[in-house]
């Protein structure tokens, strides 16, 4: 952990000592504000900067925790995570991603999804599938080119000219259907499980 080191350029530095044996440090110098919380063994806990570009915030500490009981917001140009070992985001009730321009997910190694249903959609352009190796599709049925009864109904109604009419998927009724989309259904769930 960080030692405070005393410094001959401070002009002006006032010490307030606080509870558990540590110390407020306020200084200026050259038009830089600085605020230390230093620990009784000399650590530095925190240090606040006020530079020109801002305030700089920097934690001695083992561990931090940000805690709130209503919402916490960020707000900025641009935010930058790094984690040495583990990164691990926890929802207990949804988890919603809005990107407005494009987003790239690149894994040195494996990676899962699991859900209880998954929707995969191209809007206005193709869905590519690349393998190095096989390409495994595993399902009680595998349905190509195959709407539910409800998006047919709901393309037809939505004709208007014998072009679009034309391009409505026609099926034998002898010929599958797709399940319409099913309610969730209670399981146990892990967050740690892989």
């Amino acid at each position: 952990m960080e030692k405070a080191v005393p410094s001959t350029k401070r002009q002006d530095e006032t010490k307030v000592p606080i509870s558990s044996g540590r110390t407020v440090c306020v200084a200026q110098d050259r038009g830089e504000g600085t605020v230390t919380i230093v620990g009784p063994g000399g650590e530095i806990e925190l240090m606040v900067r006020i530079t020109a570009q801002g305030p700089v915030l920097s934690f001695g500490g083992d561990s931090i925790t940000i805690e709130t009981k209503a919402d916490l917001g960020l707000r900025c140009k641009r935010f930058a995570l790094e984690a040495e070992q583990e990164i691990r985001l926890h929802s207990k009730g949804d988890f919603r991603q809005v990107v407005e321009g494009e987003a790239s997910l690149r894994v040195k190694k494996d990676l899962e999804i699991s859900a209880q249903a998954v929707v995969v959609k191209g809007r206005l352009g193709e869905v590519a599938i690349e393998a190095n190796d096989d390409l495994v599709l595993n399902g009680e049925r595998v349905l190509l080119n195959c709407p539910t009864e409800e998006e047919t109904q709901r393309r037809l109604q939505a004709v208007s000219s014998l072009e679009e009419l034309l391009a409505v998927p026609f099926f034998h009724h002898h010929s599958p259907r797709r399940l319409p989309k099913s309610k969730p259904v209670p399981e146990s769930f892990d967050p740690d499980e892989h």
